[in-house]
Parts: structure tokens; sequence; C-alpha cells
């Protein structure tokens, strides 16, 4: 939604979709230069600069406020705004650390021009040397934090608010991965994630695809292990989610198709009940808004469909208030992969 190229592929659909009719109808098109509007460069060297301007908002909100305007005089409104936008700033996005003088320079270059509007705690000189140096976690952790509040700012600034300008009301939505949580999570690499985070849309969105398991926080794990701890981790972030949100229709997870991230060799109907076993606990917290992502092949589709049809009848009926321990990993997902087998094979839905 946010790039020049996607409405650029959406005004290239045939004549048989009714977006691109519409669009074509409303004689949009994109206003100069937007083809060069990036929020967050992915070049490094230009990324202290995008963070001082609050990133390039401009052109992107612009070319949202022309879509938004057309289609509320057209009389359409969307049911929400759904972005994947996982560009920005933060430490793991700064370019190649392995010139450790170019990675100095451009430390310097970003205090330089950030260090007033950050906050006191980050803009010290400390900081700034662990980062130029690449030591110290907890500097790491502060910078990230302030990077990610940036870009959320930045997001809302030129998706969400041309939107809710033009329709006269907050419309729904969020981004991929953004989470209000309600008590620190991991990733899938060992480092904290924002608890008090701020979100650009409305919808806190963790992302809890099973390929997870591949991570540096699953070192020294046997495979079996690290798909157990990696699917206790993503409900455990669902689960902080929840209990971070306004309401449960306030989160809105991100799943992958079921046979993605498998590993070679892993039980076919074992990896899939895993996935059923997420989505069926999720449900269960009261998880209802559930984005799919993927290329799913018609196998995972004709999989997929009794799942789905089952889930519709399961009650919102768990307390998601605290989190699961990480020592019985493997005894939650073999019982909530036996209560989803149970619930598809057996309509033990309730």
């Amino acid at each position: 939604v946010i790039a020049a190229e996607v409405v650029a592929k959406v005004e290239a659909l045939g004549p048989d979709e009714p977006v691109a009719l519409l669009l074509r109808h409303a004689g949009i098109s994109r206003p100069p230069g937007s083809e060069a509007g990036e929020l967050f460069p992915r070049d490094p060297d230009r990324l202290p600069a995008a963070l001082a301007a609050g990133g390039d908002t401009d052109h992107t909100a612009e070319l949202m406020r022309r879509v938004a305007y057309r289609l509320y005089l057209a009389g359409v409104t969307p049911n929400a705004l759904i972005l994947d936008y996982e560009d920005g700033a933060s430490y793991w996005q700064l370019g190649d650390r392995s010139d450790k003088d170019a990675w100095a320079e451009r430390i310097e270059r970003l205090w330089q021009l950030n260090r007033e509007t950050m906050p006191a705690d980050l803009a010290g000189d400390a900081t700034r040397d662990a980062l130029a140096k690449q030591q110290g976690r907890g500097a790491i952790v502060a910078y990230n934090a302030w990077a990610y509040d940036v870009r959320t700012a930045a997001l809302r600034r030129a998706v969400f608010e041309p939107w809710s300008n033009a329709y006269g009301r907050t419309l729904p939505g969020g981004n991929y991965g953004e989470s209000r949580r309600a008590w620190a999570t991991a990733d899938r690499n060992g480092w904290p994630q924002h608890v008090d985070a701020p979100l650009s849309g409305t919808w806190s969105c963790p992302v809890v695809y099973l390929n997870d398991w591949r991570g540096n926080r699953y070192l020294g794990l046997s495979v079996e292990q690290r798909v157990a701890r990696a699917w206790l981790d993503h409900r455990n972030r669902v689960r902080s989610a929840l209990m971070g949100a306004a309401s449960a229709l306030d989160v809105a997870p991100w799943y992958s198709n079921p046979d993605f991230g498998r590993p070679a060799g892993y039980d076919v109907d074992a990896w899939r009940w895993a996935w059923v076993a997420g989505l069926l606990h999720d449900r269960r917290q009261g998880v209802s808004r559930m984005l799919l992502w993927g290329e799913w092949s018609d196998d995972e589709l004709k999989f997929a469909s009794p799942v789905f049809a089952a889930l519709h009848a399961v009650s919102a009926d768990g307390d998601p208030a605290m989190p699961l321990p990480e020592r019985d990993a493997a005894v939650y997902l073999a019982g909530w992969s036996a209560e989803a087998t149970r619930l598809i094979q057996d309509g033990g839905a309730r």
C-alpha cells in the first residue's frame, strides 16, 4: 500500500479487476517524484539523514491522500489498512559492520544529525561510543526502541493519517511485526522486543511464522526442541499482545502457509498439526483476526479449508493473562496438537 510500485501493479491489472477499474476511472496517478519516495532508504549511508527528517513521508502521504479521497468519493470504504513495511533504521539495518571505520563514521553522523531528537538516556556519548564499537547490548536495545518509534510515527503520517483524514474517522489496520505488548518477549535471535511500543495503526500484528526455529535463540537444542520452543514463543507473543490491547479485535497476528519453514526431514503431519495448534491456541485466547501470508499450494489449501471452517465454531474461552513457561514447550505443543487433531478430525470444536 505504501510503495508506488504497488500502485503501479494495481493500475496494470486486467480490466476484469474492479479495483483497477475504479482507480482508472478515478484518474488516480502517482504524484510527481513518488517513484523515488522511500520512507527509509535501504542505502545505509542515507539513513542518518532520513532519521533526522522522520522519514521521507511527503510522497507517500500525497499518494495515499489521492487514493483515499477518490475511493471515499466513490463510496468505497476499506475494511482495514494492512501494511507489510519492514524497512527502517534499526541497528541491524545500518549496514555492513565489518568495515569498522566506515561503521563508526556512520554512527557518528547519525548522532550528529539526530542527537537533539533522541531521549536523554540515548543521546549521550556513552551510547554512541558503544554502538560505534559494536558493544553493549543495552545500547543496541535502547537505540532500536528509538528507531522503531521513529518508523511507526513515519508510517502513521504517511499512510494511516491520510486515510483517516479522507474518511473523517480512524480506519483500522496495522503493520507487519508491530505489537503493543503487556510483557517483554524476545525475537528469534533472543533480542528483547519493545514492550510499550507505539503502533502506526490500531492493530498489534505479531508475526508467528514457524520458521523462527532457525533463530539464534534456539541454538544448542535439537530440531524438535527448537520447533517446540519457537512455537511457544509465538504463543507468548500473541498472549502478550492480547493483554496489551484494549480489545482482542485490535490483535491480528500474521501466519504463514502450513508448510512454510518446515525443517528437512521433519514429519509433514507433525509440522502441519503444530501450525493448526498455533491457530487453535490463539483463537481460544481471543484472536479473531488472522492475517495469512505466503504462496499456498493446492494441497495446503485443501488441508487448511476444514481448519478454518472449524475455527469459526471455537469459543474464545482461554485466559492469556500469563506467558506459558518455556520449560514446558514440548508439553504444550503436544497437547495443543492433540487438541487440534480432535478438533478437525473428530469434530470436537467447542
